[in-house]
Order: structure tokens, then C-alpha cells, then sequence
């Protein structure tokens, strides 16, 4: 071979590699995205047992089985507010097959408040987002108070005495109770639990008078005649339960929640995967069917929207309830 030959051959086969080097992240991603899911695909729900989310997430996995000819597995993983979890999908191989399926408010609420070992925005892609509720004021039928007006006279005439449970600190129920006793000018005694199954059979048993929740997880209970809801925290009446007022009806407002029950996977997972997942979640949840089952629960069906756009949402949520925390001084034991 011609001296001059050799080097210029030798240019030719290093650019040759490095074209197939570039061309490998493509090709993996594609691969990748054509095989999932190629094992059981764990669901991890930060709720107990028989809540709603953790209802919703069955639902789902049992639609995404079918469709998929793979078992999608629920997992609930309870503490710290929905962060110990959140933490393990945010850690899991970026491959599809760990989820998470949680109240997006908590990611950009809890956060502000507690400590957490991992950064929401940076380790968690959102690729679903399926239902929206709000949050309601709800007591057990003996309180002697059936209106924000009337809880109000109820807890200057019992000032420090009268409790509100709590699922969970540093969420939107957490901020209510405070922003509420601020407004109100009273002291409601906040009684935080770790979940929503545990406050809500306290307040079911009669051991505290009120609590703040979402709607779906306790309008069966209303529904029995068990549980009487006082207002919805939102800035118009919800369908249904349209007889209910708004906590703006009495002049408490509130920022409105912008949180849905929402699907994540880690946030290191390519683009044509995440979009996979984030196109068959959407198959599997809105048919007929589903929205059969889910029907007068409390919840709404959430728009269709893409990925971009349920991060760039999720981003400005984060921020402003950065704000929001500031501007009520909310700390862990507040």
C-alpha cells in the first residue's frame, strides 16, 4: 500500500466508527423502545392498600396488562409523604419497567417542606396524566358545624381544641389548614398521618371532627351518609357534588391545585421510550370503559397533552409552590 494511501484510509475507517458510535444512542433507543415492555413493569404507588391512587394505579395495570401481554404490578411504598416511593423510581433503571403513579401535587409541594433525597424535576419525567380532583373540607356528621361560617364560630368558641386531620406534611391539605387558620383567625389543631385511609377512618370513628382531603377519597363515604363534606377548596362548585359551596363562597381563597393523579418514570429514560409509555398509558386510560368505572368517583378526566408539555407544566407548579410556601412561612410542624 502507497505511504500517502495508508493514513487517509486509516482517516476514513476512525470517521467511519465514529458515525456508528453517534449512531448508537439512536439505535439503542429504538430497540429499546420496540421491546418494551419485555418483563413485568413494577407500578409504585406511595399510598396504602385500597386508597384511591392506589385504585387508580389497579385499574390501570389491568388495562396496560391486557393491552401489552406483560403484568404491570402495583407496589405501595407508604412514608414521608409519598417521597420514599417517588425516591425508588427516581433511582430505577431508566428502562420503563418502574413507575410511579402519584398526586403530581406532591412532587411539587413536599418537597418545599421536608427534606427529600432526590430532586423532582431533574429525576422524574411525567408520561401521564390521567385524572384531577379538588380537595374538600369533609367532618364526621356529629360536628355541630356544616358551613366554613359555622367551623369558624365552632373553633373561637373552642379556641386550640377543636383538631383537623392531615394526610400527610407539607402538601396542599397541610397548606389549607394553615392558610385557612391565618385567614380565619383561628387555631385549628392539625393531626398529620401518613396517608389518607388512616385520617380519614379516624375522622369515620369520631376521633377527630375534620380533615381535608381530596374529593374521590372520600365521596364514598359522604355517599353512605358517613362523612358530610363542609366546602370544596376550589374556585368554582365541582359537578359532583354541585349542592356543596366553595371555600371562596365564604371569602376564603385559595390558590386553585393544579395536581392530577399523575404517571412518572426516571427522568434519564430516552425520549422514543418515554413517549412509548406515555402513548400506551393514554390508550389503556381514556375508553369508554374506564371512564365507566370512574365515574362518580369525584375525579375529572385530565386534556390529552404530551410530555413536553406535562414537564414544562410541572416545572411552573414546582415554582409557584416554592412561592406559596415562602409567603405562608409553611414548616414541617406548622
Amino acid at each position: 500500500m502507497p505511504a500517502k494511501t495508508a493514513p487517509l484510509l486509516q482517516r476514513r475507517q476512525a470517521l467511519g466508527a465514529l458515525a456508528a458510535l453517534a449512531c448508537m444512542p439512536r439505535a439503542f433507543a429504538a430497540s429499546s423502545t420496540e421491546a418494551w415492555p419485555s418483563r413485568p413493569v413494577k407500578v409504585i404507588v406511595p399510598a396504602t392498600a385500597g386508597g384511591v391512587s392506589d385504585s387508580l394505579a389497579r385499574l390501570l395495570c389491568e388495562q396496560m396488562t391486557q393491552n401489552l401481554k406483560q403484568p404491570f404490578v402495583v407496589e405501595n411504598i407508604v412514608g414521608a409523604t409519598g417521597t420514599i416511593g417517588s425516591r425508588q423510581v427516581a433511582v430505577a433503571p431508566p428502562d420503563g419497567h418502574t413507575m410511579l403513579l402519584i398526586t403530581s401535587a406532591v412532587l411539587t409541594e413536599v418537597p418545599h417542606v421536608l427534606k427529600t433525597a432526590f430532586d423532582p424535576v431533574k429525576d422524574l419525567l411525567q408520561v401521564g396524566d390521567l385524572v384531577r380532583a379538588p380537595q374538600v373540607m369533609y367532618a364526621h356528621p356529629s360536628l355541630p358545624a356544616g358551613s366554613i361560617k359555622e367551623v369558624v364560630a365552632l373553633a373561637k368558641a373552642r379556641p386550640g381544641k377543636l383538631s383537623i386531620v392531615s394526610p400527610g406534611t407539607g402538601n396542599r391539605p397541610h397548606f389549607i389548614i394553615v392558610s385557612f387558620n391565618r385567614w380565619a383567625g383561628i387555631d385549628l389543631q392539625r393531626v398529620p398521618y401518613n396517608a389518607s385511609v388512616p385520617a380519614i377512618n379516624d375522622v369515620l370513628a369520631g376521633h377527630v371532627p375534620l380533615g381535608i382531603d381530596s374529593l374521590p377519597n372520600v365521596m364514598r363515604h359522604v355517599q353512605a351518609g358517613k362523612l358530610k363534606l363542609i366546602a370544596v377548596a376550589a374556585t368554582s362548585r365541582d359537578a359532583a357534588v354541585a349542592d356543596v359551596p366553595t371555600m371562596e363562597e365564604s371569602g376564603f381563597k385559595f390558590p386553585e391545585n393544579g395536581g392530577s393523579q399523575a404517571v412518572y418514570i426516571p427522568a434519564a429514560t430516552p425520549m422514543p421510550l418515554a413517549e412509548r409509555i406515555h402513548d400506551e398509558i393514554a390508550r389503556a386510560f381514556d375508553t369508554p370503559k374506564m371512564r365507566e368505572r370512574i365515574a362518580n368517583t369525584g375525579y375529572t378526566f385530565s386534556r390529552p397533552t404530551s410530555v413536553q408539555e406535562m414537564q414544562a407544566t410541572f416545572r411552573r407548579e414546582f415554582d409557584r409552590n416554592g412561592d406559596l410556601v415562602k409567603d405562608l412561612a409553611i414548616k414541617a410542624a406548622s
